[in-house]
């Protein structure tokens, strides 16, 4: 039988550790897609589409945020945005496919 080195084991149950504190930080934000999702309806685009893009800003912005005093729905709302709007710009096509607010 093997012997279980401890700073593998340590090192193992603290990637668990962070990968559950982020799972519960992407579940109790996902009302927080839906929100900004809604307010791109008007773009035409399913609302699905936009939850889905959401869901992806979400996922980033928890793998990314550090405890710096900011709250962490406050950082992942501009990620979500930031997801949101590329794919809006990237699927409008009204008015020459631009979403009014890309200005050349």
């Amino acid at each position: 039988m093997e012997a279980i080195n401890p700073s593998v084991s340590c090192e193992s149950r603290e990637l668990e550790v962070l990968r559950e504190v982020v799972e519960t930080r992407v579940r109790e934000h996902l009302v927080l897609v839906e929100r900004l999702a809604w307010k791109y309806r008007w773009t035409g685009l399913p609302l699905d589409e936009l939850v889905a893009e959401g869901n992806v800003g979400l996922m980033e912005a928890a793998g990314r945020f550090e405890e710096r005093g900011i709250p962490f729905g406050a950082y992942a709302s501009q990620w979500i945005r930031a997801r949101i709007r590329a794919y809006v710009s990237r699927n409008w096509s009204m008015a020459g496919g631009r979403a009014p607010w890309v200005v050349f």
